[in-house]
Formats: C-alpha cells, structure tokens, sequence
C-alpha cells in the first residue's frame, strides 16, 4: 500500500525475498527437482494471502505463460461478483498458477486456506522432518513436496469438507518419490480416505449466482462470513 501511494504509476515490481540458493535441507524435492519455481510459489502464495486479506485488495495471479485474449473483469465482476475464489479447472480441481480472489473477509474461510497454502509450502520446503507429523507412516528420506498446485488442491478439499487432507500433495508423494516408495498406494489409508474426500466435495457443490460453487470452511472454527469458491 505504500509503494502504490508513493509510485501510484507503478506497474510491475520484483521480490527482493526471493534468493539465488535452495534451501539447506535433505528434502528429495529439493534435491532432485529443485528450480527457482519454488520460490516464486513460496513468495507469491504469501503475498496474494497478505493482499487479499491483510489489506483487503482483490487479486489476480496469472502465471508468465498465460495469454489472455479478452478482458476477464467483466466475468469476474459479473456472472461471478458472489464468488469470492475464481480458478482455471485441473487435476483435481484448480491450478494454482491463475486464479482471481476478490471480497476476502478476514476469519473467512477462503482467507484461512489462503494463509494456510503460504503454510504448508513454506513448512514443507524448509522443514522435511515435518513430514511425518501429517503422514504417520512415512520414512527418511522424506520427499516433502512443496509443489503449490498439489498444496493449493489439498487445502481446498480440506476447506471444503473441513476435514483436514494432506493425501494428495504429501502422502502420495512421499508413497511415490520418498523413503516409503516400496509401500505402495493401495497399501495406505490415504487411497481410500482421498476417495471419500473426492466424494464429499461433490456434495458440497451449491448454487450462487446461477453457477456451481463450493462454500469454503475455517478448518475447525467458525467463519465470519461466507466464501465461496468456483
């Protein structure tokens, strides 16, 4: 807020946060696919969080990639101005590359999963040994993915059916590329609780505005007012 009263001309500017070395730990995402993608996921996560809901602004993240070929304001302004978390559709719901969040109220459900993806990315990237705290069956070396969009997916079914996932972003990669890589995923609970969770989004689904959407939940607390995500 200070920097767009003091430059209001002010277009694009560069994270002074985001450093030339990858963390200092034994995670094997750091070690095996490590780029500088995943500062950007810990700085930007953190920011659209702060901005959204510290300062109350509306944003839109759109990654390097994404051509856009017509204004998308007049949607988001108008078929969707009582959704509060706009996404593009993936695997299994959102990529969290492009994204617009408007209208966040603070002790909303949608700020508490904005704060709670900056969260997850930042304790799985420093903090390997954490892993075992959320996968009771996991073991060294610990992957300890902190990919934003498996993150993002798994916080949203959290928020969603206020049952907190980490099965698709963290179990399932430890299952995968970790020190449990020989257990397999039919060997798990995570299968068949992800399932289930899948399940209970699809319930979830109701209509606001005349579209479908998804009412967003403090994980284990009360919401001061309604979000919604679509």
């Amino acid at each position: 807020a200070s920097l767009r009263r003091a430059l209001p001309s002010l277009a694009c500017v560069w994270s002074s946060r985001i450093p030339k070395t990858k963390p200092k730990n034994d995670g094997l995402c750091n070690r095996n696919f490590w780029d500088m993608r995943f500062y950007f996921y810990h700085v930007r996560k953190e920011m659209v969080a702060r901005l959204a809901v510290d300062h109350g602004l509306n944003v839109l993240q759109t990654d390097t990639d994404v051509a856009w070929f017509a204004n998308p304001y007049p949607v988001f302004k108008g078929a969707y101005n009582t959704t509060n978390l706009i996404t593009q559709v993936d695997a299994p719901y959102v990529n969290a590359g492009i994204f617009y969040v408007q209208n966040v109220p603070k002790g909303s459900g949608l700020a508490w999963a904005l704060f709670e993806l900056h969260r997850r990315i930042d304790l799985f990237m420093f903090h390997p040994e954490r892993v075992v705290d959320y996968v009771k069956w996991a073991k060294p070396p610990f992957f300890s993915n902190s990919d934003e969009q498996t993150l993002m997916n798994d916080v949203l079914i959290s928020s969603i059916t206020n049952f907190s996932c980490y099965a698709g972003s963290t179990a399932y990669m430890e299952m995968r590329y970790g020190g449990s890589h020989k257990i397999g995923w039919e060997n798990v609970p995570e299968k068949a609780l992800l399932a289930s969770l899948y399940k209970a989004v699809g319930k979830s689904v109701i209509k606001v505005g005349g579209h479908a959407a998804y009412p967003l939940h403090v994980l284990g607390g009360v919401e001061t007012a309604p979000t919604y995500f679509s």
